[in-house]
């Protein structure tokens, strides 16, 4: 999984996030060039629903999470990683197997 692109300050939901953008809001920064640092730093990237496949919700829920979806859900999700031959599952599997045999 990925850090979340925000497009909007109400996608976030940390508090802390929220506060920083209104600090750097006040310092003058620009409302783009916020939201770019708080995806990459937000620790709100490290509480979104777990991106099991690429159905709504992304499979995690049957109703609208408390916070987002990462919107890339479609491309990345364990369903498609498991299946792909290139998959990190794929490669650990393979590296245990080989540590058991070695």
């Amino acid at each position: 999984m990925e850090n979340n692109d925000y497009q909007n300050i109400n996608q976030l939901k940390d508090i802390e996030s929220i506060n920083y953008y209104q600090i750097l809001q006040q310092k003058g920064y620009e409302r783009s060039a916020i939201l770019k640092v708080l995806s990459a730093r937000s620790r709100d990237n490290d509480r979104t629903p777990m991106q099991w496949n690429d159905q709504q919700f992304s499979g995690f829920s049957s109703h609208q999470p408390w916070i987002n979806v990462n919107t890339n859900y479609l491309k990345v999700n364990w369903e498609k990683d498991y299946h792909s031959s290139q998959s990190i599952f794929k490669a650990y599997q393979f590296l245990i197997q080989f540590r058991k045999k070695n």
